[in-house]
C-alpha cells in the first residue's frame, strides 16, 4: 500500500463541519448516510464529504481537537520524555492534518505553528523507531510499534523490513556455527568410542 492509498483510507474518517447550507434530506453514500444538514449546526461528515463542501465553499471545517496547538505541544514533550514508548495519536493524523492544511487553512488555528509541530512530532517518532530497532539483540517473534500512525508505517516500512532481517539473518549464523560446533564434538566423542571398543 502506497502513500496515495493510505491518505485514501483516511478520507473516511469522520470530521465536524459547519454547513453554510441547509438540506432537509439525508446525503446517501456507500459507506452510510449523513444529514439532515442546517446552516450554521455542526454536523459530523466523512474527510472526503468535508473537503468537497469546503473547496465549494459551503462549509467550514472545525479543527479536530487533537490537531490544536496545545494538543500537539503536549504530544511533543511526551514524545520527547518517553524515550521507549510512542504515545497515543491519532492512527491517520499526518494524512488528515495535512489534507486540512492543505484544503481549509483559513480554519485552523495556528495554522504555521502547527504545521511545524507536525514535522517535529513526526521527526522523533521516527528517530525513536530507528533506535528500538538498533536496541535489539535478541531474535524476535514481533516488534512492538503500539501507537505508530498509518503514514509513519507506510514510510519506515522498507527500513524496518530490512533491519530485522539482518537482525534474523545475524543470530541465524550464530546458531548455525553452535550447530556446527555441536556437531564436531559429537564426531570427537564418536572416535573416542571406537578407540576404546579395540
Amino acid at each position: 500500500m502506497d502513500a496515495a492509498e493510505i491518505e485514501f483510507l483516511s478520507e473516511d474518517v469522520e470530521i465536524k463541519i459547519i454547513p453554510q447550507f441547509s438540506h432537509s434530506k439525508p446525503i446517501h453514500f456507500i459507506r452510510g448516510s449523513y444529514g439532515p444538514f442546517k446552516a450554521g449546526i455542526p454536523q459530523a461528515v466523512p474527510l472526503f464529504v468535508a473537503i468537497d463542501l469546503k473547496r465549494k465553499k459551503m462549509c467550514t471545517i472545525e479543527q479536530p481537537h487533537w490537531l490544536t496547538k496545545e494538543y500537539l505541544k503536549n504530544r511533543l514533550k511526551q514524545e520527547k520524555q518517553d524515550t521507549d514508548m510512542f504515545q497515543p495519536i491519532h492512527f491517520h493524523y499526518l494524512e488528515i492534518a495535512l489534507q486540512l492544511l492543505n484544503v481549509a487553512r483559513d480554519d485552523i488555528e495556528d495554522d504555521n505553528d502547527i504545521h511545524l509541530l507536525l514535522e517535529d512530532i513526526e521527526n522523533v517518532r521516527s528517530r525513536k523507531l530507528t533506535k528500538g530497532l538498533q536496541k535489539l539483540s535478541k531474535p524476535i517473534l514481533g516488534f512492538r510499534t503500539n501507537n505508530i500512525s498509518a503514514m509513519e508505517i507506510n514510510r519506515n516500512r522498507d527500513f524496518v523490513t530490512k533491519s530485522l532481517q539482518t537482525i534474523y539473518d545475524k543470530f541465524a549464523d550464530r546458531e548455525e556455527s553452535e550447530d556446527d560446533d555441536s556437531d564436531m564434538d559429537e564426531d570427537e566423542d564418536e572416535d573416542m568410542n571406537i578407540e576404546a571398543e579395540y
